[in-house]
């Protein structure tokens, strides 16, 4: 009868000593994932320089500006600002050519730069009726 108290009892101890052991795991675990979220919600986020040294990023980044009316309008705003922009835009033919071809981009423009003074009312009339008759040719700009 003895031995088989004691034997009840050393089962009861290693029951416990697994559970216990158990929850120790159980809490490593738990600390492990805390330090891991821990780390991983302190990485300082890109820099939109290291995000556009990226290839693929700097593209994608493009791509969806170019596909985007209010970002390409918000775009060409920040680009007619800029001196580089400007000289960039204007500079370009192919650019300008397909500006002068595209009545609505154009007037666009037009109305963009009249808004924000780089075009007087005398010159904005005018342009305005020089594609008015360009509309009425039906070839785009004269």
């Amino acid at each position: 009868m003895l031995k088989r108290t004691l034997v009840i009892i050393i089962h009861k101890i290693k029951r416990r000593n697994e559970h216990h052991q158990l929850m120790k795991n159980y809490i490593k675990i738990v600390i492990l994932l805390m330090i891991t979220g821990f780390f991983t919600a302190c990485q300082q986020p890109q820099s939109c320089e290291q995000a556009l040294a990226d290839e693929t990023q700097r593209k994608e980044v493009m791509q969806t500006i170019a596909n985007n009316h209010e970002m390409m309008t918000e775009m060409m705003d920040i680009m007619m600002s800029s001196e580089h922009g400007k000289n960039m835009m204007t500079g370009n033919k192919d650019m300008m050519g397909m500006m002068m071809g595209d009545q609505q981009m154009m007037k666009g423009m037009m109305d963009m730069m009249h808004q924000k003074g780089m075009m007087n009312d005398e010159c904005y009339k005018n342009g305005m009726d020089v594609m008015g008759k360009g509309m009425m040719k039906g070839n785009g700009m004269p």
